[in-house]
């Protein structure tokens, strides 16, 4: 199973920026949210939020261009695959 958390240097070169993306996942409902990473909103969300909407990945320092597509393949489409957004987003070397 793939790590939950990609960080900087392991987004591809050409998906790199200062956004961040957390991904939920309650039930078969996925989510994806946009927030500074020292916001309260981040805060709840990456702590306690979790008991209620386990982290399924997060990817922090991609681009904007990045997150907004990640956003709308999350939030508005229905069948959602993590593994593919993974590979679209993140430097192979790092996914397992």
């Amino acid at each position: 199973m793939p790590k939950p958390v990609y960080l900087g240097g392991e987004i591809m070169s050409q998906n790199r920026g200062l956004e961040t993306v957390v991904i939920t996942r309650n039930l078969l409902l996925f989510r994806a949210y946009s927030y500074e990473t020292t916001s309260p909103e981040f805060i709840q969300l990456t702590g306690i939020g979790t008991m209620k909407e386990p982290v399924e990945r997060i990817y922090q320092g991609i681009s904007r261009k990045c997150r907004e597509e990640v956003l709308i393949e999350i939030n508005e489409k229905s069948n959602v695959d993590i593994l593919s957004l993974d590979k679209r987003i993140v430097n192979p070397r790092f996914i397992k």
